[in-house]
Parts: structure tokens; C-alpha cells; sequence
């Protein structure tokens, strides 16, 4: 698997002394960005393409941001890369929206977020990452959404940019020393629009209606992550039979493996473009919740509120996840006498948690484990477990869970699992064990029936290579 990333700086056109600031604005942005790539992740200074308006801002510059080599080089990774491989693209400085299309700034000419497109799809890279930081950006995130692919904006089409997004963006993807497990995208994404809900909430523009919302589209097959779980990714959306709009709805959690007694955020955004005071019912705006068995958990409520003309309102409130089992989350409030309709429906499923002694006492066959293998004074050992009776095996329709063990310092990792017919990719990510240390653990997908050939494969911090452990799964 090879990573690779493009990071433009574009073109800008100053007003008198506001060129040499903006530049070392700009620099900062970008080389942070390439540095925090190469440093915490492992991309290699030669799939680090940092493209910049002046050669000489700093080191390490590959070439002018201009239309061609941006083009240029995006045909290339599309001759170059393949399904495995991932892609990172971060673009920083100005645009603008036409009326029909939102462009990036370059110095021989802009390209439209049709044209990025058009040259996103040609790359086959199944995971792929863009940001689009400046003004009047959100053509891009509304039009490249493609499964694989997550892709934000700063902004709206129609909304400029006053507020830091690049800098909190690139600042939460920051994997220092002794954190177990990375950020997700989405977290980077989360950290940004926090800036801004904050800036507008309580900071030096409180008061004022939010006038720059982020976006954010997930690929419909894209799963990046377990801290976020997105229900609405194109902006805001008119509730039927009403004036207002609801934008924003986040379903997050505080820890990346979601168990009973995890802790839920729901945030989201109610927008009044009227010139009218919009009021609501006693039960006010709340989540609305069903646990385990339908239970009516709603909480948050604001009761009573009212917005006014042309003002938006921010809603957070946490619940927590005391049971196992199927949860769900939506924006619910009440007015004028009626309850509001289930929209952007988050779905959580609480899984049964095993002792950690039970899961290690699950055999597969006579074994505990998989298979292990050492090397330069460390095993490495696979295990399997599922929450089912000890002496069942495996049965078609059935989620395995993997845990490698003897990771320790190791930043991910992934099975491939070759079975009947198709194949499969496994993420494991790092995860605390009491009394063990760190493991990387997954869970596949329901499986069918019959023989699974399995490969592990780690990242040491100095990229991803074979763990040397190949074995064999049979689902009966």
C-alpha cells in the first residue's frame, strides 16, 4: 500500500502589504500539514507533493501551484495508483462561486469543482481524502461525494471564509508520541467546524448569525473510523412543513470502540432564513432516542426556544450508552402543537462486551490462537473470538473479531481474508487491554460460509509490511 499526498497553495491577489502576511499564512498551513504527514503517518518525502506559488517560501517545494501541474499531477496518480493505496489532497488560499460552480484559485486559471471531479474519479485509489479550505468551497464537497471518498469544504458555495478552518483541521490530524490510536478524518473535520460554532457561539462574533458552515460528504461506502458516524453530509435540508432548516447532525462518541457506558454527542443546527421570529413548543428542540427494545430515551431538551429572523441556533447535549443493543438518534422538536418528523436517523449498535479472560479462552479448533510467529524477540499472535458458546464454531453469518497481540508501538494494521468467492479487507486499529497493553483489533463484516485465507499486516511506524502470520479460517 503506498500513501500519497497533494498539498496546494494557490494563487492570491493582495491589497498592498497584506502579501507578505497571507504568504506566511499560507506557508504555514501547508508545510504544517506535510510535516504532520510525514512525521505521524509515514508518507515518504517523495509521495509528499507540496505545490506553492513561490519556490522560495521554504524547503522542500515541488513545484509552482499552477492549473497545469495540479491537472498534470492528478493524471498521474491516476496512472499510478491502485485500489490499496491512499490518497490525501489538501488545497489552501483563495476561490470563488460563479453561480452554477465553486473554483480554486491558481495562477494560470481556476478549476471548477466539476473539473476536480472529473479527475478525482479517474484515480483508483479506494480510499481518498480532499479539503478544500477556501472561500465560497462548498460546490466541491456538494459534487465530488463518491464511495471511498470523503471530501470537506470550509464554507458554503455562496460563503466566504473569515475563520481559521485550515489550522484547526491540520492540528487535530496531529498523531503525537504515546497516543494509542490515530485521529480520524472526520475528527479533523469536527475540530475545524468546532472553531467556528465557538467563534460564533462565544467568541468575537457571538451574536450574529452563523453565516460560514462547513461541509462535509462521505462516500456512501466509506468508513473511516469509529468516532463519527454522519447522518446528513450536503448541508441543511427544509423540514417539511415548516420554514426552518435543520444543518449539521453529528453523532459522535468519546471513545473510538463504542460499549456499553460509552458517552454520545449529538450536536446539530437549526437555521430560521426567515425575517420572522420562529418559536418553539414546551418540549422545546431535543435528540430524540430509542434504545435497546424501542425505549424512549430523548434528552437535551431546550424547551420553549425561539430563534430569531435570520439566526440560527447551536444544539449539543450528551446521553450515555447504558445498555447493549440497537440505539438511535435524530433532531426531534416540538411546535405549534405537532411533533417533528424523523429525519437524518443516526443508528449506534451497542455490541455484548466479552471479559477479556472469556474471549481468550474461545478456541478455534484445539487452538486459542490463530497462529503466532516470533521474530527479533517479539511474537506476534492472532486470536479470534465471537459472543456465541465456547464450543461452537464459527457459522456463516457470523462477525469475527481479531485481536494481534505483541503490537506494542505499532500505529495499525489489516488482515486480508481471501474465502469464497471474494475477498476482504479487515482494519485493525490500536486498542488498550487491560493487563496486556496495546492490540490491534477488527471485526469483519458477516462472513459465508467456508475456507478464509487470512494475511496480517502491521505498521511498525515505518509503513505497513506483513506481519508473517498466514493462516486459515474456517466458517462452517
Amino acid at each position: 500500500m503506498k500513501r500519497v499526498a497533494l498539498i496546494v497553495e494557490g494563487f492570491q491577489r493582495s491589497m498592498p502589504g497584506q502579501a507578505e502576511q497571507l504568504l506566511k499564512w499560507y506557508w504555514g498551513a501547508v508545510s504544517g500539514m506535510r510535516d504532520i504527514l510525514r512525521r505521524d503517518y509515514g508518507y515518504s518525502p517523495e509521495n509528499t507533493i507540496l505545490m506553492f506559488q513561490d519556490m522560495n517560501a521554504g524547503p522542500d517545494i515541488s513545484m509552482l501551484s499552477t492549473k497545469v501541474n495540479v491537472e498534470k499531477e492528478l493524471s498521474r496518480l491516476a496512472s499510478t495508483l491502485e485500489e490499496d493505496d491512499e490518497l490525501f489532497c489538501f488545497f489552501v488560499d483563495h476561490g470563488h462561486f460563479d453561480g452554477s460552480s465553486s473554483h480554486f484559485q491558481l495562477q494560470d486559471g481556476t478549476i471548477t469543482d466539476t473539473r476536480m471531479n472529473e479527475l478525482a474519479g479517474k484515480i483508483r485509489a479506494r480510499s481518498q481524502v480532499w479539503v478544500f479550505t477556501q472561500c465560497q468551497s462548498g460546490g466541491f464537497a456538494e459534487k465530488m461525494g463518491a464511495p471511498g471518498r470523503i471530501v470537506m469544504s470550509s464554507t458554503m458555495r455562496s460563503e466566504n471564509n473569515r475563520e481559521a478552518f485550515a489550522e484547526p483541521c491540520r492540528d487535530a490530524l496531529a498523531w503525537p508520541a504515546g497516543k494509542e490510536a490515530p485521529p480520524s478524518v472526520v475528527q479533523s473535520y469536527e475540530a475545524a467546524l468546532e472553531n467556528v460554532w465557538r467563534i460564533f457561539r462565544e467568541g468575537q462574533r457571538r451574536g450574529e448569525p452563523l453565516q460560514e458552515h462547513c461541509l462535509l460528504n462521505v462516500g456512501s461506502k466509506a468508513e473511516y473510523g469509529k468516532h463519527f458516524k454522519l447522518s446528513s453530509i450536503n448541508g441543511a435540508i427544509a423540514v417539511p412543513g415548516q420554514e426552518f432548516h435543520i444543518r449539521f447532525p453529528v453523532v459522535s462518541a468519546d471513545n473510538p470502540q463504542i460499549k456499553e457506558g460509552t458517552t454520545i454527542l449529538v450536536r446539530y443546527e437549526i437555521l430560521n432564513p426567515t425575517p420572522r421570529e420562529i418559536r418553539f413548543g414546551p418540549a422545546g428542540v431535543f435528540v430524540a432516542c430509542r434504545g435497546p427494545g424501542d425505549e424512549n430515551r430523548d434528552f437535551g431538551h431546550v424547551p420553549n426556544l425561539a430563534i430569531s429572523p435570520r439566526a440560527s441556533f447551536l444544539f449539543e447535549a450528551r446521553t450515555k450508552l447504558d445498555k447493549t443493543g440497537q440505539w438511535s438518534f435524530w433532531p426531534a422538536f416540538q411546535k405549534d402543537g405537532r411533533w417533528g418528523p424523523k429525519l437524518f436517523e443516526t443508528r449506534v449498535p451497542v455490541p455484548v462486551s466479552l471479559p477479556l479472560s472469556d474471549a481468550y479462552q474461545r478456541k478455534l479448533g484445539d487452538r486459542k490462537n490463530l497462529s503466532s510467529v516470533s521474530s527479533g524477540g517479539r511474537t506476534l499472535s492472532l486470536n479470534a473470538y465471537w459472543p456465541y458458546h465456547t464450543e461452537r464454531r464459527p457459522r456463516a453469518g457470523d462477525e469475527i473479531t481479531f485481536m494481534l497481540l505483541g503490537v506494542e508501538g505499532m500505529k495499525g494494521g489489516y488482515l486480508t481474508m481471501t474465502g469464497p468467492g471474494k475477498g476482504l479487507r479487515v482494519e485493525l486499529r490500536p486498542y488498550a487491554v487491560a493487563g496486556i497493553g496495546t492490540a490491534l483489533e477488527g471485526t469483519t463484516s458477516p462472513l459465508t460460509a467456508g475456507d478464509w485465507n487470512l494475511d496480517a499486516f502491521a505498521d511498525s511506524g515505518r509503513g505497513m509490511t506483513g506481519a508473517g502470520i498466514k493462516t486459515q479460517l474456517t466458517v462452517g
